[in-house]
């Protein structure tokens, strides 16, 4: 069965078709005044004006299946979509945990570090990149930034000098050996 759209360019055919016929039946009566035609000669020529009309129009199976592609390419953009937000989320999620791995190891105590994450982020969109925000955030906020300090020696080391105290110490308790337990 044909839809709206199909019957309306159908019908505006037949009607054009008619038209044409008529201007080609005038010519051909002025040319010849005496033909006549049959009713099965009639039948034949609209059977053929018919299926010149009919032949540009898919069948009923291709457009049911055209219609079928349709739905299924609406359903996919729904799906594709879907997806991109869904990626876009993750994007925004992944961004996030790095930069808050960058505070992290740039000091902050981590009860802080959501407190940070959004000062530093605040910064970042106002065009800063993330070591100017991070430095406008430690110059407000110092007292947030743990501060790594070094005893000046290697893992396993062994402290080559002593202070006056440890000096002192060890004279009291001879005993005690020294530099270590």
């Amino acid at each position: 069965m044909l839809n709206e759209k199909q019957e309306k360019n159908v019908l505006e055919n037949e009607e054009t078709t008619k038209v044409l016929d008529i201007q080609n039946d005038t010519d051909a009566q002025e040319n010849a005044k005496d033909k006549t035609f049959t009713q099965s000669e009639v039948d034949e020529i609209v059977k053929k004006r018919l299926a010149r009309a009919l032949k540009d129009y898919p069948e009923k199976e291709e457009i049911a299946r055209l219609i079928n592609l349709k739905d299924d390419l609406e359903g996919k953009d729904k799906e594709i979509a879907s997806l991109k937000d869904e990626a876009s989320l993750n994007a925004q999620r992944l961004a996030t945990y790095e930069l808050k791995e960058k505070i992290l190891k740039n000091g902050v105590d981590l009860k802080f570090a959501d407190f940070a994450l959004f000062e530093v982020k605040k910064g970042m969109d106002e065009g800063l990149d993330f070591e100017s925000s991070f430095e406008n955030f430690i110059q407000n906020n110092d007292f947030l930034v743990k501060k790594f300090e070094t005893t000046g020696l290697r893992q396993g080391g062994t402290i080559s000098h002593q202070s006056q105290v440890e000096e002192s110490f060890y004279k009291i308790n001879p005993q005690l050996k020294k530099g270590g337990f």
